[in-house]
């Protein structure tokens, strides 16, 4: 065991959760530990929200000069062109000042980190990396989520991408055919659309960003149409051929797109790595816990994407929070109100 003292908590997860979970039970007078495999931050930090908000200010800087002739801006040239490598460069620089406050404010309150993959062993102990090993009185899963796949024919080429991937292309795709309407798949619509690639949609459903009103999906449908944005809803892709260094995609509509890259975009699915052998019950790959956030195991608790109730970085946040009262003692109930 690396160390023979017993944490009150050990947190398997640094995101928006987990991190926040430790550092609560911290200043209930705990004593904390929490385990990541990557960098601290989870999804919304790393590959999410933070990155996908970087590339998007980007446009809208971009929308403004071209329409900056308005109110008397001139440019010399209508030319405008992206550097995809500085702008990465850019993001990285932003996703890694706030990975660093993360990390300083889960040292400021001693809360011990741990660098590897951390799986439970029995409800009371967790192994890192499958060798080290420490003990908790109690455990919060937080491991986040992974993205989604579809199985289909292809899928597995290499010029087919996820989310995960797509903020670190050092090159701007040609064209460019995102598998999936939902939040992300438009806003990376939307980004290399005015960095100068084609852009082509293909949504299962009736409508893009579908779980949202039908009045924003058909606003939103308007803007992206301006931007040659070409959209294909009601639309499942059967099947991606890749022939010399393109992606042919044949939609069950009888259409075939053919393009440089896809981004696979369909959504995230809890990731539950970090349950090893333990029986703890989950459904439909979603680990099932209360109002307190407690699994089937009582000293177990679990929040964030891992419960896919609702997978979102401040709703995380919220159920860290109250994993770590109740695990502390207190008791907490969440309201997703």
């Amino acid at each position: 065991m690396l160390n023979g003292d017993i944490y009150d908590v050990v947190v398997i997860g640094g995101g928006p959760a987990g991190y926040v979970a430790a550092i609560k039970a911290a200043q209930l007078g705990g004593r904390a530990a929490i385990i990541e495999k990557g960098n601290m931050g989870g999804t919304c930090l790393n590959v999410g929200c933070i990155p996908a908000k970087t590339y998007l200010k980007n446009v809208e800087i971009i929308d403004e000069l071209k329409n900056g002739n308005r109110r008397g801006i001139i440019l010399d040239s209508s030319s405008i062109t992206i550097d995809i490598s500085k702008l990465k460069g850019f993001k990285d620089e932003v996703v890694t000042t706030l990975i660093n406050s993360v990390v300083g404010l889960l040292k400021n309150n001693k809360v011990d980190i741990y660098k590897g993959v951390g799986r439970l062993v029995s409800n009371t102990h967790v192994s890192i990396n499958d060798e080290d090993i420490i003990e908790g009185k109690s455990i919060i899963l937080t491991g986040g989520s992974k993205v989604s796949k579809i199985n289909i024919p292809g899928i597995d080429s290499n010029l087919v991408i996820s989310s995960d991937e797509i903020f670190n292309l050092n090159d701007i795709p040609n064209t460019l055919a995102i598998i999936g309407g939902g939040v992300i798949g438009v806003e990376m619509a939307v980004a290399f659309s005015a960095f100068g690639s084609k852009v082509f949609i293909i949504e299962l459903m009736d409508r893009i960003i579908p779980t949202m009103d039908q009045e924003l999906s058909n606003g939103l449908l308007d803007e992206l149409t301006k931007r040659g944005i070409e959209v294909y809803t009601s639309n499942s892709l059967k099947k991606i051929i890749e022939q010399k260094d393109k992606l042919h995609l044949y939609l069950d509509s009888g259409e075939n797109i053919i393009v440089d890259k896809a981004l696979l975009s369909v959504g995230r699915v809890p990731d539950l790595e970090a349950l090893g052998n333990l029986n703890i019950k989950n459904e439909y790959g979603k680990i099932k816990v209360n109002e307190y956030m407690e699994t089937s195991i009582p000293n177990i608790y679990a929040a964030g994407d891992i419960n896919g109730l609702k997978m979102l970085a401040h709703a995380a946040s919220r159920m860290g929070e109250i994993a770590a009262l109740n695990a502390m003692g207190d008791k907490g109930k969440i309201q997703y109100k």
